[in-house]
């Protein structure tokens, strides 16, 4: 729902502020992307820009971006935009965008996303895609020897297949349409009116949440995994990121940790690329981590350690010589030491119960060893580190549980300041439900144990998520809707959030309605810590979930959900909550999914609180309770 009323917002706006003179561009526009190319054999493109030619306006350089255009084609032959290119001689192409923009004597771009590649982003990711797209669309402009500043000689308009401006690139900077400068008027917000939504017979205005960036935010206790490999982040044409950018779409989010390693973290990954772990740290690694930094975003930097000299053979089995663990001990203190400014929590190693026969595999007796060789490397470089083990595969999996509870009861846990582990691919009532209903007591046993063992630390779970068919998996569950994915989600990270330290997901940022839950509860959920309030709930419903948490000014949250199978149309029950011996001076109400929230009605019936004909649908509804004066 988020994702089509942000379409007709902006075309809404688009048509406020062009007016008529939008609808001649867009003409003039479709004039010009219809006299397409078709030089390049059955690829549906041809053709010369008569129309430009007709207009006097033709001259050397368009003959050159003609062969840019072609460059541009072959060098990206199945993934190509639908572009247009001509030398502005004038400055005519910059009439509609915002009066600082002059292309006079520039190379003017048309950009329009006939891959359909910009409709499902938002915000910096959305930058980021047009900045992904421009990039290549230069290097063939680079090719044909027209300009050699992109910054200074391009001028780029990015537009949706139906020819609606998204966004625009000038002097070196990306821009949203809707941050054109001379746009004068508020920014519409969608108000709903006459709505029961969060509660029978409440009809107030019900208003979309408006987001904070992470630099904003109190620890939420919140993060997503990434790695900062060259293959991926550097290298890679259609996942590589500016460093900045990186950080700001994280921190649009309003995320405040990620789990991150410069290589990365399965072998798997290194069969595909190639490549061994190395004692050298990029630029645009070391900037991301800095970015992130400055972003007030904390990271978990998982330490794995892939290592050239290993010949790896059927049976194979990690860290038994000295040889190799010396190695590692290597890297471990060369990482710690270049980060230790900006970095401090650091785990080791990432599912090594898994992958027998390869460089990922490690006997647990042997991984304890590593552990306990670990700790003084770690803690002569930087005293002041966290250091975390575990990060096991999901308990699911055969063996796992022995495997991660054998380092539980070993003698290095007074040693660390935190466990970590990986709850579950997906798991929900409608799929291994008796593990998804028994996981609180399975939290509970771990912490029973460490602590038995003289663990006094952090708990933490990490890669959280919930595939559908747009990110199928070979073996994991993948069943799930958009709708249904986002909701158990939702349930998973207020789930952890109440019972560990930290909630890490492993999930797409930008994917809706997912991007409305994690941006919904980084909000909400922070300066969060569990606590307990003597909720007493009355409904027909009998899988009525809850949570309730403390926030740093003493108001009050409560998370409600019921916890069933979750469908994508879910009408909710009815509930009335009472909270003896207390009082409220205002309860607002948070729709997590679609990012709503409403005032809620209440009352004080002997000093109780009360509120009535509460709507708990299959996914945490948040009431935020604020402390009377």
């Amino acid at each position: 729902m988020g994702e089509k009323i942000e379409d007709l917002k902006s075309k809404k706006r688009t048509n406020q502020k062009r007016g008529v003179k939008m609808k001649v561009r867009k003409v003039f526009l479709a004039i010009l992307l219809s006299l397409s190319f078709c030089f390049v054999s059955g690829m549906g493109y041809g053709g010369q820009d008569e129309y430009l030619r007709y207009k006097g306006k033709a001259s050397l350089i368009d003959s050159f971006l003609l062969e840019a255009r072609v460059n541009y084609v072959m060098r990206n032959p199945t993934d190509f935009l639908n572009v247009q290119m001509h030398y502005d001689l004038n400055g005519d192409y910059s009439e509609g965008l915002p009066g600082n923009v002059d292309s006079k004597g520039k190379i003017f771009v048309w950009v329009v996303d006939n891959r359909d590649i910009f409709s499902d982003k938002f915000g910096i990711a959305l930058l980021n895609t047009f900045k992904i797209s421009l990039e290549k669309i230069y290097s063939s402009i680079v090719l044909a020897v027209i300009t050699t500043d992109m910054d200074t000689d391009i001028v780029a308009e990015f537009l949706s297949e139906e020819i609606i401006p998204l966004g625009y690139f000038y002097q070196g900077e990306y821009h949203l349409w809707e941050d054109k400068e001379e746009v004068e008027e508020p920014e519409i917000k969608e108000v709903i009116e006459g709505f029961e939504w969060f509660q029978t017979g409440n009809t107030q205005s019900i208003t979309q949440l408006q987001p904070k960036q992470s630099r904003e935010l109190e620890n939420n206790r919140m993060g997503d995994m990434y790695t900062l490999h060259p293959a991926f982040f550097i290298k890679n044409p259609d996942t590589s990121e500016d460093p900045d950018m990186f950080a700001d779409r994280i921190s649009e989010k309003g995320l405040k940790w990620m789990r991150l390693s410069i290589d990365v973290f399965d072998w798997i990954e290194v069969e595909d690329i190639g490549t061994y772990s190395e004692h050298y740290i990029h630029p645009e690694q070391d900037r991301a981590i800095t970015a992130l930094k400055d972003n007030g975003i904390n990271t978990l930097y998982t330490i794995v350690y892939w290592d050239e000299e290993i010949q790896v053979e059927e049976g194979y089995s990690r860290f038994k010589t000295e040889e190799e663990i010396q190695r590692y001990l290597d890297y471990v203190q060369f990482i710690v030491h270049h980060f230790k400014d900006r970095i401090e929590y650091y785990s080791l190693l990432n599912e090594p119960n898994i992958g027998e026969g390869t460089q990922q595999y490690v006997k647990v007796e042997d991984h304890i060893n590593l552990i306990r060789r670990t700790i003084p490397v770690i803690r002569e470089e930087y005293p002041e580190a966290k250091i975390v083990v575990g990060e096991v595969t999901p308990f699911t999996e055969p063996g796992v549980r022995e495997y991660f509870f054998e380092i539980l009861r070993s003698d290095v846990m007074p040693l660390v300041d935190g466990v970590v582990w990986h709850p579950g691919a997906g798991t929900s009532p409608e799929y291994m439900a008796d593990y998804y209903y028994d996981y609180p007591n399975l939290v509970q046993e771990i912490k029973d144990v460490a602590f038995s063992n003289g663990f006094n630390g952090e708990y933490l779970a990490t890669e959280m998520h919930w595939r559908t068919s747009e990110s199928l998996h070979p073996s994991e569950y993948d069943e799930y809707s958009k709708t249904s994915a986002a909701k158990y989600l939702a349930r998973g990270i207020v789930t952890h959030l109440s019972t560990t330290s930290y909630a890490g997901i492993a999930e797409c940022l930008e994917c809706q309605p997912k991007m409305n839950v994690i941006q919904s509860l980084s909000n909400m959920m922070a300066g969060a810590k569990p606590t307990d309030l003597p909720i007493q709930i009355q409904s027909e419903a009998t899988n009525i979930k809850s949570h309730s948490f403390s926030l740093s000014n003493g108001d009050k949250l409560i998370a409600l959900w019921t916890d069933g199978i979750a469908v994508d149309d879910d009408p909710g029950v009815k509930a009335t909550l009472t909270i003896p011996n207390f009082s409220a001076e205002t309860v607002m109400g948070i729709d997590v999914l679609k990012a709503y929230q409403q005032s809620i009605k209440t009352s004080n019936e002997d000093g109780n609180l009360v509120i009535q004909d509460l709507i708990v649908r299959d996914y945490p509804l948040i009431l935020h309770i604020t402390k009377p004066n």
